[in-house]
């Protein structure tokens, strides 16, 4: 059945973001409305207007050096959702703002076929350590009502970071003691 405004969840717009952890997250839209924030209510993904329908709201802390990928490639109930991730390089949360505070572009259907769940990398360069990213997921148009129900939203650390660059001397080599580059 229809769900009345007043049964909206906690999550359905930023300030109420949901804390997520590294590894996979049961998450859903179930009675989420639209975004109040008019310039949040369709986004450009891969060049196509997108409408972000039933969108509701994650916030995670940064616990990868090497860069992040956020996806709902495990999307078992074939719901057609997109994502976009949000953040500011200040450790807090930000307040999403369109495209002021949005990371890349947002995503529809990057893991395996049209119509399948969303798919962001995040590189190193692109979020710090102990960054807060806001995560906001929502039904695509309005398929299915535009909701989504125990997916499962997986947050994976990437590879090995982006080394620093090289400082003076950093090509010598010790061995047994004795600097053997000098």
């Amino acid at each position: 059945g229809a769900c009345p405004q007043v049964n909206a969840p906690v999550h359905d717009e930023s300030p109420g973001a949901i804390t997520l952890a590294t590894g996979v997250n049961t998450i859903n839209n179930d009675c989420a409305t639209d975004t109040l924030d008019p310039s949040l209510q369709q986004l450009t993904c891969q060049g196509s207007p997108t409408p972000f329908k039933s969108d509701v709201w994650y916030k995670w802390t940064n616990t990868c050096p090497a860069g992040v990928q956020v996806d709902l490639c495990d999307n078992s109930n074939g719901q057609d959702t997109v994502m976009a991730i949000y953040g500011n390089h200040t450790g807090t949360c930000p307040c999403p703002v369109a495209t002021a505070t949005q990371i890349n572009d947002c995503s529809d259907d990057d893991c395996f076929w049209a119509g399948s769940g969303p798919s962001l990398v995040i590189p190193d360069v692109d979020t710090n350590l102990g960054d807060c990213l806001m995560i906001r997921m929502a039904g695509f148009f309005d398929d299915d009502g535009g909701f989504f129900f125990n997916e499962k939203l997986e947050i994976s650390c990437l590879g090995n970071p982006t080394p620093p660059a090289p400082t003076k001397g950093s090509d010598d080599v010790c061995i047994g003691g004795a600097n053997a580059g000098a």
